[in-house]
């Protein structure tokens, strides 16, 4: 049996799925049994069914994959944000990392002007690298294209 956690990201698409997909598979199994002891003309019948059945796998399986594709995106669109942040702070992090250390023979530190130096070249970096992500067009949200027309099946 299919054991599922609600707290996965795919435990509740599987928990609505999962009886539909037991449920195919328990009358695909009948199916071939009867077509077995019936007829020829039953056979015909159930030869149908089956095809339906293997259509309303194919559809659920669709529809997973639909729902495992945005679930993909939002964690994509997540993990860059995470990703330029961290991008942001680690030469910050490390400019701090430098000037935390306490050597007594770094002529900066016994600058006047050396802590706002130290805050100004961490603050140029910052806005320096968000300059060049907002010009990449990294830092804007990604545009959403209009939903395209249905097509038009009907006979003109």
């Amino acid at each position: 049996p299919l054991t599922i956690h609600p707290d996965e990201p795919f435990g509740r698409a599987l928990k609505i799925m999962h009886p539909q997909l037991v449920t195919n598979e328990k009358l695909r199994q009948r199916f071939e049994q009867e077509a077995r002891i019936g007829g020829k003309i039953e056979s015909d019948h159930v030869v149908q069914v089956l095809d339906l059945l293997d259509i309303y796998r194919e559809l659920t399986a669709d529809l997973r994959d639909l729902y495992m594709t945005s679930v993909s995106n939002r964690i994509n669109e997540t993990m860059r944000v995470l990703t330029i942040i961290a991008t942001i702070f680690i030469p910050i992090t490390f400019i701090a990392g430098v000037y935390g250390m306490n050597f007594d023979f770094m002529p900066e530190l016994h600058w006047r002007w050396g802590y706002a130096w130290s805050w100004g070249v961490m603050l140029a970096t910052a806005a320096g690298m968000l300059a060049f992500f907002y010009q990449q067009g990294w830092l804007s949200p990604t545009p959403k294209s209009p939903p395209r027309p249905a097509p038009d099946y009907r006979e003109k």
